[in-house]
């Protein structure tokens, strides 16, 4: 094969010929995918009474709870994506307050995605990823400002985030990872599901 192409053309290509050679391979350049990213805040303090977590979200907080020290686990914010085989996403996305003693604070959100390819295996089908990479940028109450400072003053941002690789199967809830904990009692954890559309 030969082609003539911009440097970026070329590697995509390069990809998808060496996903094309594999068994099993749905290289397909373009298949679109289906992407849902919950974010699950989780605390080591026993809750007063019992959350209530989304049916399908219950067996990730029952191995959180088994495999890690947070007790208290729930939803904070589910974000669906629309991706396209080979192409990089970036997105930026603000978030729920998870401080309301911070008025006036936001959770901003960053994610660069890049869905290398989907195959198929004897279990099922699997997305690739290049790379998925998400920044948090989640206010903190700042040390007492001077009087009549701006409100803006009255809060800083503490900069977490997580960035990973690898095959997840599609129709499978897979938890990517801490994000960073948040204090020394609070994590937050990032939980995908995918859906390949045919």
């Amino acid at each position: 094969i030969v082609v003539y192409a911009p440097k970026d053309v070329l590697a995509q290509m390069r990809r998808v010929v060496e996903e094309l050679d594999r068994p099993g391979s749905e290289a397909a350049v373009g298949r679109n995918i289906e992407m849902t990213l919950a974010f699950l805040l989780c605390s080591t303090k026993t809750p007063p009474e019992a959350r209530a977590l989304p049916a399908d979200l219950e067996p990730v907080a029952r191995q959180l709870r088994a495999v890690t020290l947070y007790k208290d686990i729930r939803l904070w914010d589910i974000v669906p994506f629309h991706l396209q085989e080979g192409k990089s996403m970036e997105h930026s996305l603000r978030l729920p307050s998870i401080t309301p003693d911070v008025p006036g604070a936001v959770v901003t959100a960053q994610l660069r995605i890049i869905p290398e390819s989907v195959s198929r295996r004897e279990s099922g089908r699997y997305v690739r990823f290049e790379k998925l990479s998400m920044g948090l940028s989640i206010p903190y109450p700042a040390p007492k400002p001077a009087p009549g400072a701006p409100a803006s003053l009255n809060f800083q941002y503490q900069q977490v985030g997580l960035t990973t690789s690898g095959d997840f199967k599609e129709g499978q809830k897979s938890v990517l990872g801490k994000v960073s904990g948040i204090d020394d009692e609070t994590a937050v954890f990032a939980v995908i599901s995918l859906r390949v559309l045919d």
